[in-house]
Order: structure tokens, then C-alpha cells, then sequence
């Protein structure tokens, strides 16, 4: 099984030639789920950033994604070359203040803004449950809207109750 490649990057690298710049932290099991999910339904469909120094490429954007395609190709998934964006450090100190600077948020979604994002072209649970996952929202009424209940028979009674 191949990935599709659905993005463009100024070059495009080997899997196994990106180095993580961190190591704070693994990916779950849902995140990798989740991941996955994504992967296989939209393509690759963001090119790593990376640093380059002494001949290495160390990851900026993309340590989560690496760890994700690297249990895809345990499984079975052909990876191939994935584009990439260089970002240009004078060190490594520099480096790593410019992954923080990547990683932080400078704005928040409030769950309004989240209900509206999704109502506007009217996407539902279904559509993104498998592969979003935002900390801190939820999906609200207005994305649930279309979503089939869940059937539940009583073993005692045999009543179907929907949830």
C-alpha cells in the first residue's frame, strides 16, 4: 500500500533522514489512530520542516507525522520520498527556539468559532471524528446534526433504545 503524496516542498527527503531535534514525547495510540486515519484519507498532505546542519536534517514541524508513517511502513505502507521545506537556523539553539516558536498557538479556537468553522461547508462528525483531534473542543449539536443514533437492545426486554 502506497501513501499518497497530496503537498508540494522545495525538495523531497527520505523518511529515515529526518532526525527529531526533541524527544518529548510519543505519539498514543489514538493519536496514531487519528494520524493514520488522516494519511490514508487526505494524503501526506504537509511537508516536514526541517534544519540543516553538518549534513543532518533535524525535524522542526513534523516529529508527530514521523513517528506515524514510521509505524504506517511497520504495517506494510510503502513511504516514499516526502517533501520538505528547509528553515534556516545559525545553530542549534537557534533551531530549537524557532521548533518552540512552530509549535506554540498565537490564537485559540473557542468552540463557537470551532461550530461555525465546521457548519459553514457543513461538515459533520462523520466527516472528521476519525482524524481531528483540537484540545479543548468539542463537537456541538450543530455538527452532530446528521449523525445516525446508536441502537441498544435491553437483553432482558429486548426494548431497542437509541443513543
Amino acid at each position: 500500500m502506497d501513501i499518497r503524496i497530496e503537498c508540494r516542498g522545495f525538495t523531497d527527503v527520505e523518511l529515515d533522514s529526518l532526525i527529531e531535534l526533541h524527544h518529548y514525547g510519543k505519539i498514543s495510540d489514538q493519536q496514531y489512530a487519528h494520524g493514520r486515519n488522516s494519511i490514508e484519507e487526505l494524503g501526506f498532505s504537509f511537508p516536514f520542516f526541517y534544519w540543516e546542519f553538518e549534513g543532518k536534517r533535524y525535524i522542526l514541524d513534523g516529529h508527530g507525522r514521523k513517528q506515524i508513517l514510521l509505524r504506517m511502513r511497520e504495517e506494510g505502507f510503502n513511504i516514499p520520498p516526502l517533501p520538505a521545506d528547509p528553515v534556516f537556523a545559525k545553530d542549534r539553539k537557534e533551531a530549537k527556539k524557532k521548533l518552540l516558536a512552530q509549535e506554540s498557538r498565537y490564537k485559540d479556537f473557542d468552540q463557537k468559532g470551532f461550530d461555525d468553522f465546521l457548519q459553514e461547508d457543513n461538515l459533520i462528525l462523520e466527516d472528521v471524528e476519525n482524524f481531528v483531534e483540537i484540545p479543548g473542543m468539542q463537537f456541538g449539536e450543530k455538527t452532530k446534526k446528521n449523525k445516525k443514533p446508536k441502537q441498544i437492545t435491553c437483553p432482558q426486554c429486548q426494548h431497542v433504545f437509541e443513543v
